[in-house]
């Protein structure tokens, strides 16, 4: 049986985002630590953090991959889709995933007759599934008890990922934490580190 893999927002898009969006982050993000720390926003810490990004998105891209059924199998909260669909840049690179491979199949075939067969081979896929009230109790009593702050979406994720005993797979720091006071086994695309189940 594969391992399971449960998708947070930040790691889904950084799977799926283009060049200019990556850049854009990168720079918001030095901006936001600039405002907090009062230090100058130069390229070179723009530089690093796209370039922080980029590890994220090739490793968020190299899991998804894997989310074949046989590697991994991976789901997604419906928040976390809902989050995907409020941006058709996102949600038309996701189609792939979520079940629209025949559809993608079409749109490629009537400009190169060599996509035909794509839908029947490629196998990456994403489930959608619904977090328990219960293990999201639990996920925001975790949150008030270190005092950290994560979006509503991303809590379902890691709801969903304790309920299940699922690997979490995110980009986000503080979500990254939780996970860790959980227990939740967590891959955090942007340090590339896996930590393990500390206790149940």
């Amino acid at each position: 049986m594969s391992e399971e893999l449960v998708w947070d927002t930040s790691s889904l898009s950084h799977a799926l985002e283009d060049y200019s969006h990556g850049a854009v982050s990168a720079y918001m993000s030095v901006r936001s630590g600039a405002l907090r720390r009062r230090y100058f926003i130069t390229w070179e810490r723009v530089k690093n953090a796209l370039l922080r990004r980029h590890r994220s998105e090739y490793e968020s891209r190299r899991l998804l991959t894997s989310c074949d059924g046989v590697t991994y199998t991976c789901s997604v909260p419906v928040e976390v889709y809902r989050e995907l669909e409020r941006s058709p840049r996102l949600r038309r690179t996701a189609r792939v995933v979520f079940g629209e491979a025949r559809d993608v199949e079409a749109e490629y075939y009537r400009v190169n007759r060599l996509a035909y067969g794509f839908s029947k081979v490629f196998r990456p896929r994403l489930g959608i599934l619904r977090a328990s009230p219960t293990y999201v109790r639990i996920v925001e009593g975790a949150m008030v008890e270190l005092g950290i702050r994560v979006h509503y979406a991303d809590v379902r994720a890691l709801a969903l990922a304790l309920e299940r005993g699922a690997t979490l797979v995110t980009g986000d720091r503080n979500l990254a934490k939780l996970a860790e006071y959980l227990g939740v086994k967590t891959i955090y695309t942007l340090g590339g580190k896996k930590t393990e189940k500390m206790h149940t």
